[in-house]
């Protein structure tokens, strides 16, 4: 409770900031009447709760009619994804050699085998026919395939890679083959003014700015919820994009929903510049204590 009523008070300081130029200039003790000034501003101020609330443009007459962009939210292979690719077959022994359990790194694949001669298969355990490959993007965004050879996935998404495997595993190879394609747990960073900071997990290929946030706890007392950072990598640099959650039209941009290796960044607001700042923040530590002694000094007269 009194850490809610000293954040309150900066909150009124910093609107405030005519109290400064009062309190600055004195050298001698700040007057009764002052403190008690300041004390009746502190429980008596309307603090607005609208700067905590999302969508602030959003009225009874936009519900339901807020357009929505149609951008492509497919999550595209970048260079250091781990990709789990799983062949399928009613005979599994011809989709075996494409499945190799997860052990060794074997030319570009992994493996069980320390060693791949010519064109011979992988060994591989048929009694696991469903077990999965990965495969590491190289730095040039390509993929060492086993009896296919080398694939360029950068910039592809899982269905554009399916139905390359897909196609060439029918002609070539396992005339029934069904191919699975997953991104192996792709992650986003959300920093700053969350209650939770650090790596969230991608579920699915919709997961919007707002699921990373809430994934993150939530927005702290301090977040600047009007310029929201999305750093997103383009081009091997990471470039900023600025989200402002207060208003619906966040719907319509292409950084509402997340890629892999997104930067979340979440800005402080000016309480949180105002609490830091030392003159500022010493003033309202003073003025906190000396309302306490004051009200306590009332209450004891009594």
């Amino acid at each position: 409770m009194l850490s809610e009523i000293k954040i309150h008070l900066v909150a009124v300081l910093r609107t405030n900031k005519s109290y400064l130029k009062i309190v600055k200039p004195l050298k001698k003790p700040i007057p009764c009447y002052v403190l008690v000034m300041l004390i009746a501003l502190l429980f008596s101020s309307c603090y607005s709760t609208k700067r905590y609330q999302y969508f602030q443009d959003i009225t009874d007459s936009t519900y339901g009619s807020i357009p929505i962009k149609n951008y492509d939210f497919s999550l595209k292979f970048m260079p250091l994804d781990e990709i789990n690719i799983n062949v399928i077959s009613a005979i599994p022994a011809l989709a075996a050699p494409f499945n190799i359990t997860n052990t060794i790194a074997v030319s570009g694949f992994s493996g069980n085998s320390g060693s791949v001669s010519g064109t011979q298969p992988p060994t591989a355990s048929i009694t696991n026919p469903i077990s999965t490959s990965s495969f590491r993007v190289n730095a040039e965004g390509n993929i060492d395939y086993p009896f296919i050879g080398v694939l360029a996935v950068q910039g592809k998404t899982v269905k554009q890679l399916k139905d390359t495997l897909t196609d060439i595993l029918r002609k070539r190879f396992v005339k029934d083959a069904t191919v699975e394609v997953r991104l192996s747990n792709p992650m986003v960073t959300v920093m700053g003014e969350v209650s939770k900071a650090g790596r969230v997990s991608l579920p699915n290929e919709k997961t919007s700015i707002i699921d990373a946030i809430l994934a993150s706890g939530d927005f702290t007392r301090f977040s600047n919820r009007s310029d929201v950072i999305v750093f997103r990598e383009t081009d091997g640099k990471k470039v900023p994009h600025h989200v402002d959650l207060r208003k619906s039209d966040v719907f319509e941009s292409e950084y509402y929903y997340l890629r892999q290796n997104d930067i979340v960044f979440v800005k402080p607001n000016k309480d949180k510049e105002f609490l830091n700042d030392p003159y500022s923040g010493s003033i309202a530590n003073y003025i906190y204590m000396l309302a306490g002694i004051i009200g306590a000094y009332y209450i004891f007269k009594r």
